[in-house]
């Protein structure tokens, strides 16, 4: 899907992949993001007891699979067991567990790919591994990194200094621009257009987490925002086609209403 842009270019950031429509984190996710027109596929990864690099969010399979194995104790050699589509829908049962390289090969030449690195007590080499695998796709130039956990993100950061990473957080309240980070993924709900002039003024950008809605997509673009992180990246595309639609004035107005309440959001908050 070809995409028109606003005066600001803001980043569609497909979450676990077109997790909206396709099982979250499989290749049918992945694929459909892109078909989609999402700029970034966002994913998350872990080690396995092996030692390779899976794309999971959870700490087991139980959500996607009803199955309760640990991801550290499970092997390459359990997985192709290991259904991981069935739970969202019968059509999907023949997807599997990716691994990074997987969707390192997927997006190449088509989208980049934001890696939220999941550490559960069990990934002493997970930064490492990353990296590595990272270079040998040739994907460095198109990965950026993020983790919940300000010393893993340190980690990754002494790992490869110039690589682009970013920390996740569940709210924007605080010092969070302090961070030594080039982004901040924090939670639509409580981002401000205070809080974004600031991370923006201290060389962040911003990214919001998880929105779905076209309304409030049209609501954090206009409190200037980097980057939306949604399951429906073609929801995303169409509102911002949408906005590039409007007159500078028409935007002006939607923007004012927005950063100081007068649609009912009250995001001009501090």
């Amino acid at each position: 899907m070809q995409r028109a842009l606003p005066d600001q270019p803001v980043a569609v950031i497909a979450h676990r992949g077109a997790a909206g429509t396709r099982p979250e984190n499989t290749l049918a996710a992945v694929n459909e993001a892109i078909r989609q027109g999402a700029d970034w596929i966002e994913i998350d990864v872990q080690e396995t007891a092996d030692g390779e690099v899976i794309v999971i969010h959870d700490s087991d399979f139980m959500k996607i699979a009803g199955n309760p194995l640990k991801v550290w104790d499970a092997t390459m050699n359990d997985l192709p067991d290991i259904d991981v589509g069935s739970w969202f829908d019968p059509s999907f049962e023949k997807e599997r567990i990716l691994t990074l390289r997987d969707v390192l090969e997927a997006s190449k030449g088509s989208a980049n790919v934001l890696v939220e690195l999941k550490y559960y007590g069990h990934d002493d080499q997970l930064s490492a591994r990353v990296a590595q695998i990272v270079e040998e796709a040739e994907m460095v130039d198109h990965t950026a990194f993020m983790s919940l956990k300000p010393d893993q993100l340190a980690d990754m950061q002494a790992t490869r200094p110039t690589w682009s990473a970013g920390l996740l957080a569940a709210t924007s309240v605080g010092d969070l621009y302090q961070y030594p980070a080039d982004f901040l993924a924090v939670n639509s709900a409580t981002t401000s257009a205070a809080f974004v002039a600031r991370a923006q003024a201290a060389g962040k950008k911003v990214y919001v987490w998880t929105v779905n809605d076209p309304v409030q997509m049209s609501q954090m673009i206009s409190l200037g925002v980097d980057g939306l992180i949604t399951d429906e990246p073609a929801r995303a595309v169409a509102v911002i086609i949408h906005r590039t639609g409007m007159t500078t004035a028409q935007r002006l107005l939607l923007d004012l209403a927005v950063v100081f309440g007068f649609d009912g959001s009250n995001r001009g908050r501090l």
